[in-house]
């Protein structure tokens, strides 16, 4: 888990790689991930939601 410091470091730099970015709807399931790993540290295996219609 991370620090709160290290989240919002994390936070800062993906708002820059993020910023001006293309396609939205294209890269929907890149910036959930980034975001989700990156950011929150969250792990791989628990991105398998995202690829689920409803």
């Amino acid at each position: 888990m991370k620090t709160e410091k290290q989240m919002a470091m994390a936070d800062a730099e993906f708002a820059e790689r993020w910023k001006n970015r293309g396609y939205e709807r294209g890269e929907s399931q890149p910036f959930w991930i980034d975001l989700l790993s990156n950011v929150f540290g969250i792990e791989t295996p628990y991105f398998s939601y995202l690829c689920r219609r409803i």
